[in-house]
């Protein structure tokens, strides 16, 4: 099953089932190699973070640009620390998105814009997004919602 959500600028947003195989040739064309003894182990992630719809894939006209793994929480503290390839279970009406795994051809600001938007969409209840990027394990905050007033 594939869930499409088109947005603006020709950015196609897939929940989807593509075959470990084909991301693990994608990421090497990337440079990004999965060691090979940690290649089991991602394989069961990865398809179980699909089975839970917790993969998101981000593609234009030049193909995917990235791939994302992430839980739903009310805490994402609880999530910072966990083993390298754990899934714990998550909230589904929690309001924090943990981006557990981003992989991207090219970072930028218009992806962060992209993957902001998006999670929006897919996520209303969603108020804020924690992202843990390495080498130092460096909290960033993706986004936080704009809370729009009535006047």
């Amino acid at each position: 099953m594939v869930c499409v959500l088109w947005l603006g600028l020709g950015i196609t947003f897939q929940l989807n089932s593509m075959k470990f195989d084909d991301l693990y040739w994608t990421f090497c064309s990337w440079g990004f190699p999965i060691k090979p003894e940690y290649y089991q182990r991602f394989k069961v992630y990865f398809e179980e973070m699909l089975r839970r719809k917790r993969v998101l894939m981000i593609s234009n006209d030049d193909g995917l640009q990235a791939v994302i793994t992430f839980f739903i929480t009310r805490d994402h503290e609880t999530l910072s620390n966990k083993p390298e390839f754990s899934i714990p279970y998550d909230d589904e009406n929690g309001t924090e998105i943990y981006i557990d795994k981003m992989v991207a051809k090219s970072f930028s600001l218009n992806l962060k814009r992209i993957v902001q938007e998006t999670f929006e969409s897919l996520y209303p209840n969603v108020q804020i997004g924690f992202w843990h990027r390495g080498p130092n394990n460096k909290c960033v905050v993706t986004y936080k919602r704009r809370i729009k007033h009535a006047s």
